[in-house]
């Protein structure tokens, strides 16, 4: 399985070769995401594009993902990644809604597919890949 990154979703709505190319080389991977993920697409289309689109348009375009809702192992498995943080003294108010997915990623023993691996990088347990 391999988790998709809010930029990796993105990038495949915007037809970003790379995407497409990542997608062939892994064709026999499971892609999952999270709602968290599909929130942050979902608040950048509803700012920019008009018409705006629907809710289901949103589910539409996703449905080749299996969805990840939040759930109480995914908060205590953020939670130990924001514990560490803070003990090495390198959490940052920014992260939250990385920390949260990266939770999800460990919970799913997942590898993050991003371009922001900067932050995913000092998460321990959670692999990341880019793309």
């Amino acid at each position: 399985m391999k988790f998709l990154d809010t930029t990796f979703l993105i990038d495949h709505q915007h037809g970003d070769p790379e995407v497409q190319s990542y997608l062939e080389t892994h064709e026999e991977e499971t892609f999952a995401t999270s709602v968290l993920n599909l929130k942050e697409v979902a608040v950048g289309r509803f700012m920019t594009q008009t018409p705006s689109p629907s809710q289901q348009d949103i589910r539409d375009d996703f449905r080749w993902l299996r969805i990840e809702p939040f759930s109480l192992s995914h908060g205590l498995a953020a939670a130990e990644i924001e514990a560490h943080l803070r003990n090495e003294d390198r959490h940052h108010s920014s992260q939250t809604t990385d920390i949260l997915i990266g939770g999800v990623a460990k919970t799913l023993n997942a590898p993050v597919v991003t371009r922001n691996t900067q932050d995913f990088d000092l998460f321990p347990g959670v692999a990341v890949e880019t793309y």
